[in-house]
């Protein structure tokens, strides 16, 4: 930070700016967007300054751009507007505030064309950096017909700065505070969505019984079972899991459930409908990523069951008698 001191001494003087320094404070940490809070937060330094311009800048990892420009009258510029672009560079650089006095004076070429051409008499600009993260540049400007900035302006402009840079900070931690929160009920959804998927309390076929229970260890799994009922009075018996855990396997296992389901429904045996999954996942998969399978066809009547198993137990033959005791 490089705060400076917004009280001169003079009793009506600090009035007036302690004065705008809390209305600055509950403006500011109200209940606003980022975005909102921006606007305003510019629109406030324009006041306090009684600059003509005044622009927000964030930065975004690669360099420090425009985030909100205004002008006096409180219409939003476009972001491409011309400012003193060797200002904000030194600001950046230096983290230290920046005023310029007189775009006539010699030292003026060194900041930049710009300060030339759009005869700018006064340029303000401060870091807005909370405990060492740096956020951008608070910049106000005027051109030689209206404002030179004092330096009691510069120190009320670098105070204002602080509270600034705090407020974007806050505005952005509850933005990705409440992100998170939605985010996590999303997926808390899901979970749910997921396991109403699983089967609950499928009814056997005569003469047998049926269980099946899912625990993810996360809120999403790729942990799969399922049992279908087909319309000849068969049952298919389906258990599987893919590898990982998250959205991202829950998304296959649902996908792997619809498509088993379908195969199914044409009356396929087995080995051809995990043929034809295995055709589908292989697809879209990525190559670190793999299912393992068991699909088993239970007939009640012949007491037999055939199955194809992709990754699990390992047998040697395709059809299992099953004892009738």
């Amino acid at each position: 930070m490089s705060s400076g001191n917004p009280f001169s001494g003079d009793p009506e003087r600090d009035r007036r700016n302690f004065a705008l320094l809390m209305e600055t404070i509950g403006e500011l940490f109200g209940p606003h967007g980022l975005q909102e809070l921006m606007e305003n937060a510019v629109d406030r330094a324009i006041v306090v300054t009684e600059a003509e311009r005044g622009i927000l800048l964030l930065d975004d990892g690669n360099g420090t751009v425009p985030a909100v420009a205004r002008d006096k009258d409180g219409t939003a510029l476009p972001l491409d507007v011309r400012y003193s672009q060797s200002v904000v560079d030194r600001v950046t650089d230096s983290s230290e505030a920046y005023k310029t006095v007189d775009a006539a004076d010699p030292t003026a070429a060194s900041l930049g064309a710009s300060v030339l051409e759009l005869k700018l008499l006064s340029i303000m600009a401060t870091p807005l950096i909370v405990k060492g993260e740096r956020i951008g540049v608070l910049y106000v400007d005027s051109t030689v017909h209206t404002k030179e900035f004092t330096h009691a302006d510069f120190d009320l402009f670098r105070t204002l700065g602080d509270i600034i840079a705090m407020a974007v900070l806050f505005a952005r931690k509850s933005a990705e505070a409440a992100e998170k929160v939605r985010i996590e009920q999303q997926i808390a959804l899901a979970g749910a969505v997921q396991g109403r998927l699983l089967p609950k309390d499928p009814a056997p076929p005569p003469g047998y019984d049926l269980a099946g229970r899912g625990r993810p260890c996360e809120e999403m799994s790729g942990d799969y079972y399922d049992v279908i009922p087909l319309e000849d009075g068969r049952v298919a018996l389906v258990v599987g899991d893919v590898s990982g855990h998250g959205i991202g396997p829950a998304l296959y296992m649902s996908s792997t459930r619809a498509l088993i389901r379908g195969l199914m429904g044409e009356g396929r045996d087995a080995l051809a409908v995990v043929g034809g999954l295995n055709r589908f996942l292989a697809q879209d998969m990525e190559d670190s990523d793999f299912m393992s399978l068991f699909l088993g066809v239970l007939d009640p009547t012949s007491r037999q069951l055939a199955y194809a198993s992709a990754g699990h137990n390992p047998v040697s033959y395709t059809h299992l008698t099953l004892p009738t005791s």
